[in-house]
């Protein structure tokens, strides 16, 4: 390989590399704008928190009146009394 030839591969190299950092630049601060990696993480942790806190795959809100402790019930070793 000739000297020339190195130094027109360096150069584009270096051009290449150049515009891939400003790509990657203006994409990162867009993703950043837009809160897009936000939305990925929010929506499917939202589903998870829900069934963490309620034991049911939806948000939290919906499903607090799903929980078991929200039913009204009790329990008692002697059963219910007669009536």
């Amino acid at each position: 390989m000739r000297t020339s030839q190195r130094g027109q591969a360096i150069l584009e190299s270096v051009l290449m590399l150049a515009a891939f950092m400003v790509v990657a630049t203006f994409v990162g601060s867009s993703f950043r704008q837009n809160e897009i990696f936000a939305q990925i993480v929010k929506a499917p942790w939202s589903r998870v928190a829900g069934l963490l806190q309620n034991g049911v795959w939806i948000s939290p809100e919906k499903g607090m009146p799903l929980h078991p402790a929200a039913h009204a019930r009790h329990v008692s070793t002697r059963g219910d009394s007669p009536r």
